[in-house]
């Protein structure tokens, strides 16, 4: 009989634990499924806060990232500092495949939480937290105008444009997209914050997505180049004349004429009003060059204006900071300035321009027969395209360490 008590008691004690056991594990499947379902929310807070983070550094303000961030969780209903909140901000990443990259953000956000069940284990609180990184990755587009309201800020007039990546048109306007004449357009994507007037979709592949939120400034967080004194003055060379020249500041521009042929040797070339005029037969060559367009009152701005022989090669940098530019006009030059001074580029059969032209404020006008440049990326207030015969714009950036010039913000982690 003393046996059998003993065994009773034993297999109390077994089904006693046993009862706890079973109760805490019930304890922890209800309390993380609670807090599964916080953490959905703290991921979606985390990811939109990652984002708008980068999206500082894609605007060039990299010191407003964290308070972008915290604003971003705190409208997704997370703030810092509040409920047991934290809000963890990293330029560059503290970890991951992105730790050390000063282009990515990393966004952490932890909340301690009261647990249910498992409290009656002791365990009164847990802490829940979850991860986001978001990084400047190559923009799927590399033909953007910036104008938010122009009408036709985006035109193709001519023949046909085979692009192998992206249009994004900025242009509120229902005007904003124009096809002129027996015109052919293909792209990987049109995307238009405003609309079109036009029914020529057989001849518009794809059919271009309307509505889209503005995309802005690709190319907002470019640091423009810091430069002194003239170089040069109204530096000009005509009739058969042959020079190379070296970077520096060109005061009054650079101008050929007749059948003159310049060479330029590696680096930034700042056009300090004046323009860039390549006229006549005149011809102009340059590997791992960038134009920084400007002008003062001293040498009033003007634009660039190739409009000579059809042997024209320059190339932009293939690294450091002008990396892919080609051309970059100062953001500053004012609206009205730009107005009367548009840039008139053309690229014929055998030209070949291969970088970003950057014209943020003023108006591109580029005509294309064809491409030998192997990418091309055209980011501009307005861009009025003319085609002689077919032209393509390519996207091949093997080149480039850094990828496309041109970037958007993507979540990596």
């Amino acid at each position: 009989m003393r046996v059998r008590r003993n065994e009773s008691g034993q297999v109390l004690v077994v089904v006693v634990l046993m009862i706890v056991v079973l109760c805490g594990l019930a304890g922890l499947a209800v309390d993380e499924g609670v807090f599964q379902n916080d953490r959905r929310r703290m991921q979606a807070a985390a990811d939109s806060a990652a984002i708008a983070g980068d999206q500082e550094i894609l605007s060039g303000n990299s010191g407003t990232i964290g308070l972008a961030a915290r604003n971003e969780a705190e409208t997704n209903g997370f703030t810092n500092g509040a409920q047991n909140v934290s809000i963890t901000v990293n330029n560059p990443p503290a970890s991951g495949s992105y730790s050390g990259d000063s282009n990515a953000v990393e966004v952490i956000v932890s909340q301690q939480k009261p647990t249910y069940f498992l409290n009656v284990l002791g365990i009164s609180t847990v802490t829940v937290s979850t991860r986001a990184v978001a990084h400047l990755g190559s923009a799927p587009y590399c033909i953007m105008a910036l104008n938010p309201s122009a009408d036709n800020s985006l035109s193709l007039f001519g023949a046909a444009l085979l692009s192998t990546c992206g249009i994004v048109d900025d242009s509120n306007s229902g005007h904003a997209f124009g096809i002129f004449g027996v015109a052919l357009w293909h792209a990987s994507s049109i995307g238009i914050v405003g609309g079109y007037d036009f029914d020529l979709l057989p001849f518009v592949s794809p059919r271009p997505t309307t509505g889209i939120a503005p995309v802005g400034d690709p190319l907002a967080r470019l640091q423009a180049p810091t430069f002194g004194g003239c170089d040069h003055v109204n530096y000009s060379l005509g009739l058969i004349s042959i020079a190379t020249m070296n970077p520096g500041v060109y005061c009054g521009g650079i101008t050929l004429t007749g059948a003159a042929i310049l060479h330029l040797n590696p680096g930034t070339y700042v056009i300090r009003g004046g323009g860039l005029n390549v006229l006549g037969a005149s011809l102009i060559t340059g590997t791992g060059v960038t134009f920084y367009i400007t002008g003062d009152a001293t040498y009033p701005y003007k634009g660039v204006n190739i409009l000579a022989a059809d042997l024209h090669s320059l190339t932009a940098p293939t690294s450091g900071a002008m990396e892919g530019i080609l051309f970059f006009q100062d953001r500053s030059i004012s609206a009205a300035t730009a107005t009367a001074n548009p840039n008139n580029i053309v690229g014929a059969a055998l030209a070949r321009y291969e970088g970003t032209f950057y014209f943020p404020t003023t108006i591109l006008n580029y005509t294309i027969n064809a491409t030998l440049a192997k990418y091309t990326a055209l980011v501009a207030d307005q861009i009025k395209i003319n085609l002689v015969a077919a032209g393509v714009v390519n996207n091949d950036y093997s080149s480039l360490a850094g990828g496309s010039p041109l970037k958007a913000v993507a979540l990596g982690e």
